[in-house]
């Protein structure tokens, strides 16, 4: 397997109740934006000390802050992409990486370099907003096909205690929204999408979103 993802902290990862893997966009007047990635689990530190002793911390946190800023210096090398971020805290799942973009054009060129490919006419947008709206195409149909390409093997049971979040945060009222799995902010200015992992993997979930606001 060419991603290194040691099979102990799969197994430490198992034991907790949830892993939440968070993506956040932030939307501006002009149609620039900010997206931020994080991964959430919410037994881990304290099981994290009692098995400290198991292996070298510093070896497994190194290596996965190595994958971490290989990540943020792609992103750093692309046009439109600035203010890039990537934050490595106490605990190994304390990971952020976070940058702003300027246009969903330049972004969407972005994530296909990043994910090896290349943005062309006939190749879905990642994210598209407009003066009033947004747009995130359904990522389900490509999940599975894009892990299996990077030789990405992730345990069943590891799949099954994974959930990913999105919060959409827009610059004027939310007016409408057709999407699966969403839960509207009482300001109408946010929204959050929440679905497991099994469910994209298995393309058996909409993972799209519209928005007009």
């Amino acid at each position: 397997m060419r991603k290194f993802i040691p099979i102990l902290f799969f197994s430490m990862l198992v034991l907790t109740s949830c892993i939440e893997i968070v993506e956040e966009i932030t939307v501006n007047s002009d149609q620039s934006g900010t997206i931020s990635y994080s991964i959430k689990t919410d037994q881990f530190t304290s099981m994290f000390s009692n098995l400290s002793g198991l292996f070298d911390q510093n070896t497994l946190k190194e290596e996965m802050t190595k994958r971490f800023e290989e990540f943020a210096m792609k992103f750093k090398n692309n046009k439109g992409i600035n203010n890039v971020k990537f934050i490595m805290g106490d605990n190994i799942t304390d990971a952020s990486l976070s940058f702003d973009f300027n246009n969903t054009k330049e972004l969407n060129i972005a994530m296909y370099e990043i994910a090896g490919s290349k943005k062309t006419f006939f190749a879905p947008s990642y994210l598209k907003i407009g003066k009033h709206k947004l747009k995130k195409f359904n990522i389900a149909p490509y999940l599975k096909k894009r892990l299996v390409e990077q030789d990405i093997n992730l345990p069943e049971e590891l799949m099954s205690m994974i959930e990913f979040r999105t919060v959409y945060n827009l610059p004027g009222n939310i007016k409408s929204v057709k999407g699966k799995s969403v839960i509207m902010a009482e300001d109408r200015k946010s929204i959050v999408q929440k679905f497991e992992f099994m469910d994209v993997y298995e393309n058996k979930i909409n993972t799209g979103i519209k928005i007009r606001y």
